[in-house]
């Protein structure tokens, strides 16, 4: 994950303050603090940051309903 993906997810997660997120490799995983998951989001070297923010965001918001 390059530095401008990991500011992409960085600024998704500010948006979800009761929410942290577990990173394994070039996989994201947002979790509530219950414990619960979201989706988890697999990065790759040629994914866009907006795809990123995006794909982060329905995961996060998913996880917050």
């Amino acid at each position: 994950m390059n530095r401008d993906q990991l500011a992409a997810a960085r600024r998704v997660m500010s948006e979800y303050p009761a929410l942290r997120i577990r990173k394994d490799g070039w996989k994201l995983t947002p979790i509530s603090r219950g414990g619960a998951e979201g989706a988890t989001v697999e990065v790759t070297d040629t994914m866009s940051e907006s795809t990123l923010r995006n794909l982060l965001k329905a995961s996060c918001k998913a996880l917050s309903s």
